[in-house]
């Protein structure tokens, strides 16, 4: 890798840490420039092997939801449809 790409390169980190969030990347290539998410991540581990977590087990290991956290108000009001986008 060149240094002048390098050296733009780090600058590209140094925006990203200041305005973007953890999840997100730029892809560049010589026709475009992107700025690519990611909405879920489920890591390739026991923890994400196990399709139906005991109660003492995190429900929602391994995911992480852009945005920030809803009241839990508006949670409540949503569980119903949460329930039935459940697969079983």
């Amino acid at each position: 890798m060149s240094e002048e790409l390098k050296q733009h390169a780090l600058r590209i980190v140094e925006i990203l840490q200041e305005q973007g969030n953890p999840y997100q990347r730029v892809e560049i290539t010589q026709d475009e420039i992107k700025i690519v998410s990611t909405d879920v991540s489920i890591p390739n581990d026991k923890a994400a092997e196990s399709a139906h977590p005991t109660a003492q087990e995190a429900i929602f290991a391994g995911l992480s939801f852009p945005g920030p956290a809803v009241s839990l108000d508006d949670y409540m009001k949503h569980f119903d449809e949460y329930k039935r986008r459940c697969s079983n």
